[in-house]
């Protein structure tokens, strides 16, 4: 039903399902658009998404607010499987949420669901990312680990959608952060092979959460040869994640990552054509599949400090993504304080960085927005699918502009330096 001819508004009807289709992300069969941020803490010793603590002014909702006046309408938000197993019982480290008293007695699970709602209620969807088994170990290799083996992480999926499926915003889960080490893809190997621990993920979630009706998304492997963690998916083409399922196939998104010469030298970058010479790489390790399969793929991780040579890597990997119709992406991310990245926020915490900005505009210049249309049953942890937080009906847009100017606010009293041991600094290659 439409509901304004002139400006494309349509009334989609409840409840949402997800798929990838048409090498498109849909949602009840309609293109949606994503630009995308990811909002690093909850995986970290802090167990909360950091920009919280004393000495700055901002509060989580300032933050949602800022990335929905920018244009985002998703948030990739990593966890560890050891604060899934404990969301109820842990809390953030001393002083993580000083700047916002409304959540100064919460639990690290409370406060994910505080973030979840606040999130809906400004049309922005959640992705749930699995981004370490424990914080205090960095990033596995594989999807298990002495302590976490794979029943414990199938345990983890379960807790996190008991709690999150009733939100109609959660939209995907992001199923491994990238598997390098020796992860394979199609071996065969019953100890390293990704491709077949995707699928049983997949299907465990499939039968244990009927009412899930969101997307899964796979990152590749390393392998080696200039790959990035998670991006190399050269076996796919053979070897495509298969779950024995049309319905379930519909529903796998291939998520790369991708990353310029501040977070690692690759030989590529000191090529006499570089940046000219990188779509050729791009296309063995993962690009190929836009030509291939009719699986959507999203860059969930991809970003740089944005100066010098990183700037003309992001610059030419965003021209890149427009020309093979992969615009839907997460940045890595708002967080100042990615020691190998930098965020979309300077060191306040407050002021934007404006040439990130233009770049993630110029990739996604019209996001869609997806927003409840009227009363809509509050969520029930537990409840399946009755207990959903689903609306009759949402209002869609296919592409909605985003606006041309960068929103600065009065700096913090102090800056947050880069710290070594938070989120992405320290785990790579």
């Amino acid at each position: 039903m439409s509901l304004d001819n002139a400006t494309g508004l349509t009334a989609l009807k409840g409840p949402l399902t997800w798929t990838s289709e048409r090498r498109m992300v849909l949602v009840n069969n309609r293109q949606f658009r994503i630009k995308g941020i990811n909002w690093f803490g909850f995986e970290t010793p802090d167990k909360c998404v950091h920009g919280l603590w004393g000495g700055l002014s901002k509060t989580l909702t300032d933050y949602l607010d800022l990335l929905a006046f920018h244009g985002f309408n998703a948030i990739r938000l990593p966890f560890s499987v050891k604060l899934a197993l404990a969301l109820d019982t842990t809390y953030p480290e001393p002083g993580f949420v000083q700047a916002d008293a409304s959540l100064s007695s919460l639990t690290s699970g409370q406060i994910m669901d505080k973030l979840v709602e606040e999130a809906g209620k400004r049309g922005m969807m959640v992705m749930l990312d699995q981004h370490r088994l424990d914080p205090d170990r960095g990033i596995s290799d594989l999807w298990y680990d002495e302590g976490y083996e794979e029943p414990v992480i199938l345990r983890s999926w379960d807790i996190m959608l008991a709690r999150f499926k009733t939100h109609w915003n959660v939209f995907a889960l992001d199923l491994k952060n990238e598997p390098h080490g020796p992860c394979s893809w199609g071996s065969g190997e019953a100890l390293t092979d990704w491709k077949a621990a995707s699928e049983r993920i997949i299907r465990h979630i499939a039968a244990a959460h009927p009412d899930f009706r969101g997307l899964f998304f796979v990152s590749g492997i390393w392998g080696g040869g200039g790959h990035w963690w998670g991006g190399n998916f050269r076996r796919v083409r053979e070897h495509p994640v298969d779950v024995g399922s049309t319905g379930l196939n519909r529903r796998v998104v291939y998520t790369p990552h991708v990353y310029g010469p501040d977070v690692f030298p690759q030989s590529y970058f000191s090529s006499w054509s570089f940046p000219d010479n990188l779509p050729a790489v791009w296309d063995l390790h993962w690009g190929f599949l836009s030509g291939v399969l009719e699986t959507a793929v999203v860059v969930s991780e991809w970003g740089g400090f944005c100066r010098g040579k990183d700037a003309k890597w992001q610059e030419r990997i965003a021209r890149y993504l427009r020309e093979k119709g992969m615009a839907d992406n997460f940045y890595w991310c708002l967080n100042p304080n990615s020691g190998d990245t930098g965020g979309i926020l300077l060191d306040d915490w407050s002021t934007m960085h404006e040439q990130k900005l233009k770049l993630l505009r110029d990739v996604q210049p019209e996001p869609s927005r997806l927003l409840p249309l009227g009363t809509r049953k509050a969520p029930v942890r537990g409840a399946g699918e009755s207990g959903r937080s689903e609306a009759a009906e949402y209002r869609y847009e296919l592409g909605v502009p985003t606006p041309d100017l960068t929103l600065k606010t009065s700096p913090a009293s102090q800056t947050s330096g880069c710290c070594g041991c938070f989120g992405q600094e320290a785990r790579r290659r």
